[in-house]
């Protein structure tokens, strides 16, 4: 493995603020472009926000999250209710 799978996501959003920061430099208005990349970056953990909201609503599939910020706590989260949900099959399968 890499890195942390949020690594790639910063990453990305890193190089959008730069990319937007300098094209508006060069366009005359640093803080419109500056305002512009951070909105558009919020907008982006929002969509990871209800992504991950919607996935916890009906956790008994794996996450479909390729990357971002909630990937981490979506993967252990379904990881302890895989286990959870195999312990209780093991009960009930010795109680028979």
């Amino acid at each position: 493995m890499k890195g942390a799978p949020w690594t790639f996501t910063f990453n990305v959003l890193f190089v959008v603020l730069v990319i937007a920061t300098v094209a508006s430099y060069v366009l005359g208005d640093v803080l419109i472009g500056f305002i512009v990349s951070l909105s558009a970056i919020i907008v982006f953990v929002l969509f990871q926000l209800v992504q991950f909201y919607l996935w916890t609503r009906n956790p008994i599939k794996p996450p479909r999250m390729v990357s971002g910020l909630f990937q981490v706590s979506a993967s252990r989260l379904f990881r302890s209710s895989y286990n959870a949900r195999k312990r209780s099959r093991k009960i009930i399968d010795a109680t028979k």
